[in-house]
């Protein structure tokens, strides 16, 4: 995120720009940034992690692409994470879900240490959350965070050689070859 804004943006503001925008941004404490596009690798990974969940969540979780705006309420973002999963009814405020109980971010080159760090603990300020997970692009590696029962959050990293991950949120196994299936990861 920059650290000098030219203008801040009202959150309606923003909202009425996105409407009208042909392009995604993500808005923060009255900042607009605009989101790049992702690689072919980086859509495919994404939809391989989506349709695995989708196969595999309880019948009253729905499972949202990146066209679905996640927003924070407690630090204003709005923002397009890869995958999200809401169960039970949604809640969506200004067509925004604001109850995720599980955000996927497959990581890019450009975004990987906001994604891991600053956004992160962005997510972790959603009441419903309760797995933030992050996946490589260049190597098979996922790893998760996990609020515990004491609403602490507790980094899972992925450990070497595991073929799986758990999701506790969805009471799931996701295998890494649903996820990375068709992908020689020294090239495309």
């Amino acid at each position: 995120m920059s650290a000098i804004p030219q203008r801040l943006f009202s959150e309606e503001e923003y909202r009425r720009r996105e409407e009208m925008s042909p392009f995604k941004s993500e808005y923060y404490r009255g900042e607009i940034f605009a989101m790049a596009g992702g690689t072919p690798r980086h859509a495919e990974i994404t939809m391989s992690f989506g349709a695995a969940l989708k196969r595999k969540k309880p019948r009253q979780c729905r499972v949202y692409s990146g066209d679905a705006q996640i927003h924070i309420p407690q630090n204003t973002l709005y923002t397009y994470p890869d995958v999200s999963v809401v169960c039970g009814k949604p809640e969506i405020v200004n067509n925004a879900l604001c109850n995720p109980i599980l955000i996927v971010e497959v990581l890019s080159p450009s975004t990987r240490n906001y994604d891991r760090n600053e956004k992160r603990l962005l997510y972790a300020e959603i009441p419903t959350l309760k797995e933030y997970v992050v996946v490589e692009q260049d190597e098979e590696r996922v790893d998760v965070w996990r609020k515990d029962s004491s609403g602490a959050w507790v980094f899972l990293p992925m450990l070497d050689g595991a073929a799986s991950i758990h999701l506790d949120s969805l009471n799931c196994d996701i295998n890494l070859d649903e996820i990375y299936e068709r992908f020689e990861l020294d090239g495309e």
